[in-house]
């Protein structure tokens, strides 16, 4: 269908819209148009620093700081939307709403130190503390049906729902740090810290977690007996653990009820409000903050007078304790439940190359690039979870991801095709259409497993330009978007058949005997989404893209005497998102989602196209 045709019908004689799909949801674009969205940010921040030098060595500092932020909002679903009901006589349907939400976070902290030498050795010592403060709150008006047309105000609403929400977190912190080091070469490091929460009950808020680091710079302390080529040369390694409520709903470990704006009649006939539970989260007065715990070692060199520089590292981090929302029972009246989720591993190796081909006083020219390779596996999800496999996100009609004891993390899981022992698809012997695997399968991990990236900047006489070319490899996604252009006839890959109106599909019946039963076109197609078939739209999720690209001058040179007060000036563009150099899933780009939450890796749903930007930076030194 032309889009001339969808703008030109976008709307009928009463300026209602024109349903051009079986799915009223799917809105005309065209009529989309009368949709507003309105947004206004405002943001204020600072600190202030107070330092005291007791004397030479030691000192006593204390900072605060402070970060406000605003957000108003006003969007409306346009009166006449199909996928509306009608409003009551007297009125036109249509929805909106005015939303403005605050974040006010305060930071204060202080910090005891000493430095000081004692010949060849050298000793430092840091105690601290913190205190962050962070309050939100949010008012929102929801209104519906209108007695004026197109006038979206509340004031002209039928019925309104008022929301107020507000929620503070806090986190008191103590810590301290000590460092050795002798004669330059030898460092020895060690910390303490002791974080409270205030989002988890009284008896887990508390969690204490150390680290140590110690660092050897061989090229220092053999300096006469190494190479001339060798111009820096050092091991280290650490033990390092962390702790964290992964920053949740400060009232998550809590049962809480909200009053709702619409009254109904009760057995008296008197209006009242109706009450119910808030959210759609099972509190849990149990969580405990998660841990972190890794071992790193490392190599870092550097060599022919600077020209190549290599840093290698090997790590194995364990977590513990992680916090997630794992799906439940729709018939126990919520969604999902906070969780602590036993232990995950990731190890591997990072490894950074730079390069610096040309070092003059008019050009400049480094090269740089850096992967990292990393396996990940689940190895418990603790003694309440049952079949050793918890569901953490699912998307409409394709798969589910999951967290499963002894597979990498991430894993994607959803219905197949139904193979014999052969490996032959098996066609209904009816109607010859593609039948499904009985259990949900799966289909291999959302997380990539090679991760990496090129930067090249090039300097020339007060000009600059640098590229970044970034990767992703190893990954999986199910693709929501083929799957309902699959479905409905749009994906390219439906063609076959289109000219004899019939499919037989190349595999055998359930009896085992070649398949030669013809389907009907969309019915076969449409299998896909009757039997919520995943497998066909599992794509390898990898990625190579030209992130970005800068152009750069510096004009400074060019300012005349008079106008000395200007220090320098320079104007930078930018172009992110430039290219996708090479993709392996049909009509999408990879990092596409359209799902809430950014933790439903793998899982994409009709999202929104990622966005390719230009943008200009003047930038005036006084």
């Amino acid at each position: 269908m032309p889009l001339s045709i969808l703008e030109q019908y976008a709307e009928d004689a009463n300026g209602n819209e024109n349903v051009w799909s079986r799915f009223t949801n799917r809105t005309n674009p065209y009529f989309a148009l009368k949709r507003f969205d309105n947004i206004n940010n405002d943001r204020v921040f600072g600190n202030v620093t107070a330092k005291y030098n007791i004397n030479d060595w030691l000192f006593v500092q204390g900072r605060i700081g402070q970060d406000f932020y605003s957000r108003e909002q006003d969007y409306n679903l346009p009166t006449g939307t199909r996928r509306q009901p009608a409003a009551p006589a007297g009125f036109v349907n249509g929805q909106f709403v005015q939303d403005a939400r605050s974040v006010r976070e305060l930071n204060a902290d202080f910090l005891v130190g000493a430095n000081k030498t004692f010949g060849d050795f050298g000793a430092s010592l840091n105690v601290g503390g913190n205190q962050m403060n962070r309050k939100i709150s949010r008012h929102n008006v929801f209104v519906q049906d209108f007695y004026t047309r197109g006038l979206y105000t509340i004031g002209n609403s039928r019925q309104r729902d008022a929301i107020y929400d507000y929620s503070e977190r806090e986190v008191n912190s103590f810590y301290g740090s000590a460092e050795l080091s002798y004669k330059d070469f030898l460092f020895l490091n060690g910390t303490v810290r002791n974080d409270w929460f205030s989002t988890l009950s009284p008896a887990n808020r508390s969690i204490l977690y150390p680290s140590v680091t110690g660092s050897f710079v061989f090229s220092q302390a053999f300096a006469s007996a190494l190479p001339k080529w060798l111009n820096f040369g050092k091991i280290r390694a650490a033990y390092a653990e962390v702790g964290s409520d992964t920053d949740i709903s400060p009232y998550a470990n809590n049962l809480f009820y909200g009053i709702g704006a619409q009254q109904f009649p009760s057995p008296s006939g008197a209006a009242q409000p109706l009450g119910s539970i808030s959210g759609s989260t099972v509190p849990n007065a149990d969580l405990r903050p998660m841990r972190v715990s890794e071992k790193e070692f490392g190599l870092e060199l550097k060599v022919l007078d600077n020209l190549i520089g290599l840093d290698f590292t090997y790590y194995n981090k364990l977590s513990s304790d992680q916090i997630l929302r794992a799906q439940t029972s729709n018939a126990g009246g919520y969604l999902n439940q906070l969780i602590n989720v036993g232990q995950s591993r990731n190890k591997g190796v990072e490894m950074l190359l730079t390069l610096n081909p040309i070092r003059t006083q008019s050009v400049y020219w480094n090269l740089a690039f850096n992967t990292s390779y990393n396996k990940t596996e689940v190895l418990n999800l603790g003694s309440g979870v049952s079949n050793n496999m918890i569901t953490v996100g699912t998307a409409d009609f394709t798969g589910e991801l999951r967290q499963v004891v002894g597979q990498a993390m991430g894993q994607l899981f959803g219905f197949g095709y139904l193979r014999d022992a052969q490996g032959r698809q098996v066609f209904d012997a009816g109607n010859g259409r593609p039948l499904r695997t009985p259990t949900q399968i799966s289909l291999g991990s959302a997380i990539p497993v090679w991760v990496g990236g090129v930067s090249n900047s090039i300097s020339v006489k007060g000009i600059e330009m640098s590229f970044l070319v970034d990767f992703k490899l190893g990954h999986k996604l199910i693709s929501g978007t083929n799957h309902n252009a699959w479905r409905h006839g749009l994906h390219k890959a439906t063609l076959a058949g289109r000219d004899q109106n019939f499919v037989i599909g190349d595999g055998v019946n359930p009896n085992g005997q070649v398949n030669q039963t013809k389907a009907g076109v969309q019915a076969y197609y449409e299998t896909v989404r009757s039997q919520n078939i995943a497998e066909q739209f599992v794509y390898n999720a990898g990625l190579w893209q030209l992130r970005q690209i800068t152009l750069g001058y510096d004009f400074t040179k060019f300012i005349p005497a008079r106008l000395s007060f200007i220090k320098g000036i320079r104007l930078n563009g930018v172009a992110n998102n430039v290219w996708a150099i090479k993709k392996w899933v049909d009509n999408i780009h990879p990092e596409q989602s359209g799902l809430p939450s950014d933790n439903l890796v793998g899982l994409e749903a009709t999202g929104l196209p990622i966005t390719r930007s230009i943008g200009f930076n003047l930038n005036v030194k006084f």
